[in-house]
């Protein structure tokens, strides 16, 4: 047989696969490629591992194992462990089906769970030889029974051919009764074949004869037992004696005096309450108890809740019933929702289903809510309520206190929580006692603000005071808080709006925008800086922003502070601190350079001045 490339041969009844020694020499076959590597061109690496029969090289065509796998493993690539009853190499062969209990060793073959009746481990293929007195199915390990005749089934240890006298049974391992007439019996069932001796029965003679009795039947049962039975092994009589004899065996019946018992000298009292004596071999009462007395010996005393007093005398069951608060056979429970000695006390009626104790008088099931175990008559104690009194009122109950089933605060709660039970906190929006107030609409964070205070939360909207922000700023102060101050450069003091900061009445001279921060730009002065500094400063873009005095001095011709006036008659220059010359004509000169004029000069130089100082002024 061929397999991959390879030739096979039986050996052990395994099969080994090997690649033929032609092969072997020729690594170049075409078959295989030489140096681990397999493809049409020999250029890939092979896959083989060590569950590979040869490692040397792989089949050329798709670098699967060449000479098959080692025991235990299958597959082209060997990587597959034997399949269920396969083994050896490339798992060629079967479990022995017919021997083999189960499974065997993927990789010798031999029977795991060992081998079935009569064959020989560990590949379960021999039968197993036992001389003639043994069995076993490993090595013939047991002997057989004593009792065979002729050996023993080499597989079970069953007597083939019967067992030997006295003896029975699958193994002749039983012995035959000694009370069969013969002392022979049936080997399957041991049934005595010729029957029994006398004074014996049943089917292997192990029973005594009716009215017998003792070891070997031999005895006979006292003709005073009713029915004639007694115990086989005693004697006594098993259905009692014939009116006038003594048990247990039926013995004469003593005669003693009608208040005394005892089978042998009737010294014995009968009970003070049984009424006509008692049985003088037990002293039991034969003919009843007194009145209140109840048993076999009228010793046991009914109960007192009985109506009448009276009870059963066998059972001490209340004949007449019970008194008002008892129940039961005997009258020695309370009806429910009472306990007590006398079940005279009612059960709180705070006990949940009703039922207590009937001894104690603790509710069964607990209390309702609100009351004191264990019998629940108490309302829970102060600052308590619920199940068992187990939770504490309120710390935000008014005085602590709190009905005591559901834990309403009884007085209302501390500003900041709601009713009833003051344990949570204001609903957003809402705050101080009952909860009745509002936040105020003013808060930054709308409607938040403090449970309890109204204080809001993150501050007040711009304008407002602080805590509660129903106030406006004061007259000085605006903004988020009322924290920033107005500018003091708002008109006459009056302040500035809360909101924004706006000046009240505007600004202040110099001072400019809405919060009056800002000084006059360049050029321009006065009240919300509304006038222009004069052209005729020597730096025309900057006066003073308060009264427009120019800051470094006027131009020729006319006179600080605000260079709006043209020199006084007699002046000139710059600022116009040159004088006229004296020898000019009415001490007149040019204002701004200084040069004396004549006549009609004059006149003109005056109007000019004139029309300078109002242009000046309309500006």
């Amino acid at each position: 047989m061929t397999f991959r490339g390879c030739m096979t041969f039986l050996v052990l009844n395994c099969f080994i696969c090997r690649v033929s020694m032609e092969d072997k020499k020729h690594p170049d076959n075409p078959q295989f490629c030489s140096d681990l590597k397999w493809g049409p061109e020999c250029e890939k690496p092979c896959k083989i591992n060590n569950k590979c029969g040869i490692k040397e090289y792989c089949m050329r065509a798709d670098g699967s194992c060449a000479g098959g796998c080692v025991a235990g493993y299958e597959g082209p690539f060997c990587d597959k462990e034997c399949k269920p009853r396969r083994w050896g190499p490339s798992c060629l062969n079967n479990c022995s089906e017919n021997n083999c209990y189960n499974e065997c060793h993927k990789v010798d073959g031999r029977c795991i769970a060992g081998c079935k009746a009569g064959f020989k481990p560990p590949h379960c293929k021999e039968v197993i030889q036992c001389p003639i007195q043994t069995w076993g199915t490993v090595v013939c390990e047991n002997e057989c029974s004593d009792g065979c005749v002729g050996g023993c089934n080499i597989y079970n240890g069953e007597c083939n051919y019967g067992c030997h006298a006295r003896k029975w049974g699958a193994y002749c391992n039983l012995t035959c009764s000694p009370n069969c007439r013969s002392g022979d019996c049936d080997k399957d069932n041991g049934t005595c074949v010729n029957g029994c001796l006398s004074g014996f029965q049943g089917y292997n003679c192990q029973e005594c004869a009716p009215r017998k009795w003792g070891d070997k039947c031999e005895k006979s049962c006292s003709p005073h037992c009713l029915n004639s039975h007694c115990n086989n092994e005693t004697g006594e009589c098993i259905y009692g004696c014939n009116e006038g004899y003594k048990p247990p065996f039926c013995e004469e019946d003593p005669q003693c005096p009608i208040t005394m018992w005892g089978a042998e000298d009737c010294k014995k009292n009968c009970s003070a309450d049984c009424i006509l004596g008692c049985n003088v071999y037990d002293g039991t009462c034969n003919h009843g108890c007194l009145e209140g007395k109840w048993g076999a010996y009228c010793n046991l005393t009914c109960s007192p809740n009985c109506r009448q007093g009276d009870c059963h005398k066998d059972n001490g069951t209340c004949v007449s019933g019970c008194f008002q608060g008892f129940q039961g056979y005997k009258c020695q429970e309370c009806v429910p929702s009472k306990w007590g000695v006398r079940c005279h006390r009612t059960c709180s009626s705070y006990c949940k289903k009703t039922d207590c104790d009937s001894g104690t008088g603790a509710c069964i099931h607990g209390c309702m809510d609100g009351y004191v175990p264990p019998r629940c008559y108490k309302e829970c104690r102060r600052n308590t309520w619920g199940a068992n009194c187990k939770t504490k009122c309120s710390a935000n109950c008014v005085k602590k206190k709190c009905k005591h089933t559901n834990g309403e605060c009884t007085h209302g709660c501390v500003p900041g929580y709601e009713a009833p039970l003051c344990t949570k906190e204001c609903s957003q929006g809402t705050y101080g006692k009952k909860c009745s107030m509002e936040c105020s609409v003013n808060c930054k964070q709308r409607n938040k603000c403090h449970h309890v205070t109204g204080v809001c939360t993150g501050g007040c909207l711009p304008g407002l005071w602080p805590p509660l922000c129903d106030l406006p700023c004061g007259k000085k102060t605006w903004g988020q808080n009322c924290d920033f101050k107005c500018s003091d450069h708002c008109l006459y003091q009056e302040g500035c709006y809360g909101r924004e900061g706006a000046c009240v009445g505007g600004c202040g001279p110099g001072y400019r925008r809405i919060k009056c921060t800002k000084v006059c730009r360049p050029k321009t002065w006065g009240y919300d800086c509304e006038n222009q500094c004069s052209p005729k400063c020597i730096n025309k873009e900057k006066c003073n922003a308060i009264n427009g005095t120019c800051v470094g001095g006027c131009t020729a011709g006319f006179r600080p502070p605000d260079c709006v006036e043209v020199c006084r008659k007699g002046t000139w220059g710059v600022n116009c601190n040159n004088v006229c010359d004296q020898h000019c004509p009415k001490g007149i000169c040019d204002r701004i350079s200084g040069a004396c004029i004549q006549g009609a000069d004059i006149k003109k130089e005056l109007l000019d001045m004139m029309m300078t100082v109002m242009l000046l002024e309309q500006l």
